[in-house]
């Protein structure tokens, strides 16, 4: 998605926008409703694969 369609997509539903992103890091969203998240959309984690 271009610069442009990611600030449209954030204008427009900001909610699909947090998925998009959370998506292009591969991270998970949180489980939780929609509504003030204190800023937490999703969480990425880590995996140590030397242990």
């Amino acid at each position: 998605m271009s610069r442009t369609g990611a600030q449209a997509l954030a204008e427009q539903d900001p909610y699909q926008f947090q998925w998009w992103a959370l998506g292009l890091v591969g991270a998970r969203p949180v489980e939780q409703k929609k509504g003030s998240d204190k800023g937490i959309d999703g969480r990425l984690y880590f995996h140590d694969e030397g242990k």
